[in-house]
């Protein structure tokens, strides 16, 4: 049988050298995939626009806010209106796109701007 072989410091780690991804984090430098100035605590999720297919919009902002038929329809005919407030942003994001492919015009706030 082979032997494994153990790793050794300064080894490659998803194609960059581990000194490297450290110093990079010490310098202050966001990691990979945050865009700088991007809201990364609690976010509101504004419908600006319900768009054509405003019966499909009304469902996606029920499934998101557990609220009756009524008043989810009320929040789609008066917007802007903020949809759910202090969601994480992959929750928001996640909102976003399904009442975007819902045909709904949506942005993002930080939570605490908003």
């Amino acid at each position: 049988m082979s032997k494994l072989r153990q790793s050794r410091p300064g080894r490659r780690l998803s194609g960059v050298q581990v000194p490297l991804l450290r110093s990079r984090f010490v310098a202050g430098e966001a990691p990979t995939g945050l865009a700088a100035g991007a809201p990364t605590g609690s976010v509101d999720v504004v419908l600006v626009q319900a768009g054509e297919k405003r019966i499909e919009v009304v469902k996606v902002v029920r499934q998101a806010t557990q609220l009756d038929l009524h008043v989810a329809a009320d929040l789609v005919d008066t917007p802007p209106s903020v949809v759910v407030e202090n969601v994480t942003l992959a929750e928001g994001e996640r909102i976003k796109a399904a009442l975007e492919q819902a045909g709904a015009t949506v942005t993002l706030q930080h939570g605490e701007a908003a």
